[in-house]
């Protein structure tokens, strides 16, 4: 298993049961609280102490903020948008941009669709064509999921979709 794996056992499948069947149970539900960002919209649909569920509405040439969180695991899975997620590794350094260990993984509808961020990893997406994004937080230390477990490193702001 190389450095960008995600470590997972077979502890971990129980905690993902039982945060799947939450994230079923909640589909229906309305959302919690919304709030716009500069990368589109949020909408926070459910949290509690297993997991939490927002739906994104992203715009092309956006991107958000170099962060990471202590406890969450963040679960990208694209519906019909295009992201690039950026994983800087583990938050070792003091300027996560200077990292040797970047990982770039595209996302779009169809097979090729979600990926898993660790705890303690910065990370970033950039938008490369709107729509939609189901972005999923859950923890297995047994601490609550906290929807502002974040620690960002600047704010998000547009780029170049050319380069």
């Amino acid at each position: 298993m190389n450095e960008h794996s995600l470590l997972w056992n077979k502890s971990h499948d129980a905690d993902w049961n039982k945060s799947m069947e939450s994230i079923w149970e909640a589909t229906k539900r309305e959302p919690q609280w919304d709030e716009d960002k500069n990368w589109g919209r949020v909408w926070h649909r459910f949290y509690d102490d297993h997991v939490g569920e927002s739906l994104l509405e992203v715009i092309s040439g956006q991107r958000c903020s170099m962060h990471y969180h202590k406890h969450r695991w963040n679960t990208f899975i694209c519906i019909d948008a295009m992201i690039v997620v950026e994983d800087y590794g583990p938050k070792t350094s003091v300027d996560p941009y200077e990292s040797q260990d970047m990982a770039l993984v595209r996302l779009s509808q169809g097979r090729h669709n979600s990926f898993t961020v660790a705890p303690n990893r910065w990370h970033l997406f950039k938008v490369i064509k709107p729509g939609r994004i189901v972005e999923i937080y859950y923890t297995i230390d047994g601490t609550p999921v906290d929807p502002d477990d974040i620690v960002r490193f600047d704010v998000g702001t547009s780029f170049d979709l050319e380069k």
